[in-house]
């Protein structure tokens, strides 16, 4: 069952009452002389910091939601092309904000997350996998109602550099965006 969880295309994990792992804390217990409980072990917190699944929930309607969510940017199926919504934003939306969130001096780092927001259609952006290789944001997101798969660097995170936790995500995410024809949006510090 584990193992099946990280092959998946993306997944969710429901805060305090979900666990993954192979082997129990019994295990553990007997082969390592430690008795860690089963939210340290297998808990959501642990399994989204090594990237075994992708988002945590706050409850099991959130881990639903989460789910809809992430299938409402992709095809019925591999065959077929994604699903184009109706944008709900104005065909001459300009985000002033934009002009100044770049700070001139290049050590500062910024906030791409709120970038993402003002650059893609409004409250389309679902971040999948924010606490693994997190240096390297991914998401999914619409540009005029057509879904597209994100990847940012953030400057926050590393200076926006890649690790080799970010290369992995990096390049799952890709993968994941290329077998849904998603095409990919690539903003990089």
């Amino acid at each position: 069952g584990a193992a099946r969880v990280t092959l998946s295309h993306f997944s969710v994990i429901v805060k305090d009452s979900a666990q993954l792992f192979v082997a129990g804390p019994p295990l553990v217990a007997a082969a390592m002389g430690e008795a860690p409980d089963k939210q340290e072990l297998g808990g959501a917190r642990t399994q989204t910091r090594a990237g075994a699944v992708d988002n945590e929930a706050e409850s099991e309607e959130d881990a639903f939601a989460q789910l809809r969510r992430f299938l409402s940017y992709l095809p019925g199926s591999a065959w077929e092309a994604p699903p184009v919504v109706a944008s709900t934003d104005p065909a001459d939306r300009r985000e002033e904000e934009l002009l100044g969130i770049v700070p001139r001096d290049p050590r500062k780092p910024y906030d791409m997350r709120r970038v993402l927001e003002l650059v893609f259609d409004r409250g389309s952006v679902f971040e999948v996998g924010r606490r693994f290789g997190s240096s390297v944001i991914t998401a999914l997101a619409r540009l005029e109602g057509r879904p597209v798969g994100v990847l940012a660097s953030d400057p926050k995170v590393y200076g926006g550099g890649m690790t080799a936790e970010s290369s992995e995500k990096l390049a799952r995410w890709v993968d994941v965006c290329d077998q849904f024809h998603l095409p990919v949006v690539n903003l990089v510090d």
